[in-house]
């Protein structure tokens, strides 16, 4: 801790403060009105008048704390005394000379200080006005002006008693000259001293002070005043130039009509002796005055006043605020009964729903949870509010690893800042307190407020019914394919037989054709939902061999080339190696293509184009196939879902009625038998491109859990 400072001019200074006769007096209310001022205007615990003496500060006004006095050594007053500016510690914990004051690190606990220093009339330092508060603040320029304000009316009432007495003094002093001749010389001597102190004290104070004469008619009214000397503020605060040997009604032509109060005042002061004291408002000068006047001597007197127009500003600026704030408060009572019935509404919303629910701020910080978040996740909102959502949520995927946080569906939506969902192709399982281990399906929605994220809301769900049902459905579908599969290759047999025969008429032909081309079509089914149970149970095996990918293609669109023509579209083929020998499944690479190449051409209108391009990645040691058309294209809404089983777009089916929606789901599950991954690009009514990304190289691949399973073929 850094102790005060002791001014070089200590002894004249002390000298100085005890002529004030203000230690150790009574409280006053005209200097307690201005702390408790200060306090409003800056919303601030403390404030004090502070005057230092020679081992002490001692608080001729104080606002905010219990003592009156204090030690100067660990006084911020002290310190404030030798600066010729506002002096403002903004947090005192970081300021190295008063970081570890008593007063900062025990009680009133002091954060925050700001003082102007106060001076005697005689230009000494003799205190200090201050204010304190008990947390870090900023203080800006007109913060200080309003201070110095405040600290000028303090430095006024000091003063004020004081002059007082010392025009009195130089009264009686002129009086003692005029009796005591005898002792001229002497009492010469000790006017012209006085006459030295008073033209200091006259030309340092910081009101102003004119020394006036009062006229009066015949019948003694005032009617007029003469200024016979003024001092340098004067001036400054009335704005008045070259005033001495004029009167006020040539300075201040309708000072009459505007303040006839001040001719009253000032000719009774004048003639009765007795002083007064009163604020004023001179509209010509379009200022106000805090005046102090009193007689020397009949028909004379002396004003001191002070421009007060910050204080009656920052008056005014409390009253509207008063107003302000008691408006406030009443929209704020309407509000709260407002938001509490909102809030009973949302509450009764939130337990209603079946869904658990989330909210969290743009931190990711937990700040709702319903009853339904509390059950699945095992924590209750209590234990949860404030915490990280990535440590309340942990989500594993279907390997059992823990998801990253970034990858997380809520991370993806702040930084995305658009709705994110899981979609059916992608299970994630959510543990929870209990380490009880479930799938979710889960959808976040960004909240904007003015193009700000301030938050996002998550709603889940258990899945592990939706599972089972899908599980159940995919067994009757193996099973019931099974049981249709030797019929229908019976009733295929039989009809083919038949057409065979010659004594058929044209319309028994007709109805033959008819029978297996529904028969073929149906096989075509049976087989699609075959290869679905397959791939779901895990009955798949992938048996890679060499094979020349260019070729492949060409040869496959060459088969589908009496399609293209009959639908008038374009079929090309772009490729970037003249040869590609990879070693894969060439039955599961069929199938891809089939189903590209199919929907392609099913949902493309005539005339429309259809390209196939196949691009190796060396380096990668992969290659991509990808099929683009200029057809119906996808909406947006159902993109996140085309892998779904049974997933048929709405476009697609008022397109083209028929369809199973099984095509997308087997190419996807069978990239991810080889290895690799499928996705697309699409535009509703521009078209769409799928590509699938597959090694090189494929690995041999069995069945889940090991089991032997059959070829896609």
């Amino acid at each position: 801790m850094q102790p005060a400072p002791i001014p070089k001019n200590e002894t004249e200074r002390l000298i100085s403060l005890h002529k004030l006769g203000l230690l150790d007096t009574k409280p006053e209310e005209r200097f307690d009105r201005i702390t408790r001022t200060a306090i409003k205007v800056f919303d601030v615990p403390i404030s004090t008048l502070t005057l230092v003496d020679e081992k002490r500060e001692w608080f001729k006004s104080v606002c905010g704390l219990d003592q009156k006095e204090g030690d100067r050594a660990i006084s911020f007053c002290g310190h404030a005394l030798l600066v010729n500016e506002v002096f403002v510690i903004p947090d005192t914990v970081k300021d190295k000379r008063f970081s570890d004051n008593p007063m900062v690190i025990g009680k009133p606990y002091i954060r925050f200080y700001a003082g102007v220093p106060i001076m005697n009339a005689d230009g000494q330092r003799v205190g200090v006005f201050c204010i304190k508060d008990t947390k870090p603040r900023s203080f800006s320029k007109d913060d200080e002006g309003v201070l110095q304000g405040l600290a000028s009316w303090a430095e006024v009432e000091i003063n004020y008693h004081n002059l007082s007495l010392a025009l009195q003094k130089v009264k009686e002093q002129k009086a003692g000259l005029e009796v005591k001749t005898q002792e001229l010389e002497k009492l010469s001597e000790s006017r012209e001293k006085l006459k030295l102190d008073y033209q200091a004290l006259f030309n340092n104070m910081t009101d102003g002070l004119a020394y006036c004469q009062m006229i009066f008619d015949a019948q003694e009214n005032p009617v007029d005043w003469m200024y016979i000397k003024v001092n340098e503020n004067f001036e400054k605060l009335t704005g008045l130039k070259n005033a001495e040997g004029k009167k006020v009604s040539k300075l201040i032509p309708d000072i009459g009509a505007s303040n006839p109060e001040l001719f009253k005042i000032y000719g009774q002061v004048s003639l009765t002796g007795k002083p007064a004291r009163f604020e004023t408002y001179i509209a010509p000068l379009s200022r106000w005055f805090l005046v102090s006047v009193f007689s020397p001597q009949k028909n004379f007197f002396v004003a001191l006043f002070q421009n007060i127009n910050d204080r009656k500003q920052i008056e005014k600026n409390l009253e509207d605020a008063k107003i302000a704030a008691q408006n406030v408060y009443n929209d704020l009572l309407l509000e709260k009964g407002k938001l509490a019935e909102a809030k009973a509404k949302d509450e009764a919303i939130l337990s209603s729903i079946g869904d658990g629910i989330i909210a969290t701020d743009s931190d990711r910080k937990i700040i709702l949870m319903n009853r339904v978040a509390e059950k699945l996740l095992g924590w209750n909102i209590n234990e949860a509010l404030g915490k990280s959502y990535d440590d309340i949520v942990l989500l594993e995927d279907e390997k059992g690893t823990f998801v990253p946080p970034k990858e997380k569906p809520l991370h993806k939506a702040l930084e995305s800042r658009t709705t994110t969902t899981t979609t059916t192709t992608t299970v994630l399982y959510l543990l929870s307190k209990n380490k009880i281990k479930f799938p979710v399906a889960i959808t976040v929605s960004p909240i904007v407020l003015d193009n700000k994220i301030i938050g996002a809301v998550e709603v889940f769900r258990d899945i592990t019914k939706e599972q089972q049902i899908d599980r159940a459905k995919s067994e009757f579908i193996s099973l019931a394919s099974h049981q249709l599969r030797t019929p229908m290759t019976a009733i295929r047999w039989v009809s083919e037989m038949l057409g065979k025969k010659e004594r058929l008429t044209p319309g028994g032909k007709k109805y033959v054709a008819d029978i297996i081309a529904s028969t073929k079509h149906l096989s075509e089914l049976v087989d699609l939902l075959l290869n679905v149970s397959r791939i779901d149970e895990g009955g798949i095996v992938i048996t890679p061999k060499p094979l020349e990918l260019v070729s492949f293609i060409r040869e496959y669109l060459t088969e589908c080339e009496p399609l293209f023509i009959a639908k008038h579209l374009h079929i090309s083929f772009a490729k970037h190696p003249n040869t590609l020998t990879v070693v894969t499944d060439p039955s599961v690479v069929r199938n891809i293509i089939q189903v590209f190449v199919s929907n392609a051409s099913e949902y493309t209108p005539p005339d429309g184009k259809i390209e196939v391009s196949l691009t190796e990645h060396a380096n990668d040691r992969i290659f991509t196939l990808g099929v683009s058309d200029t057809g119906i294209g996808i909406p947006k809404a159902e993109q996140p879902n085309i892998f779904t089983k049974f997933m048929r777009a709405s476009n697609a089916k008022l397109f083209k009625s028929d369809g199973t929606g099984l095509g997308t789901y087997i190419a996807w599950q069978s990239a991810k038998l080889l290895g690799g991954r499928i996705w697309f690009v699409s535009v509703e009514n521009k078209g769409t491109t799928f590509f699938v990304e597959l090694p090189m190289k494929s690995k041999m691949m069995k069945g889940a859990e090991g089991a032997v399973g059959t070829s896609l073929a």
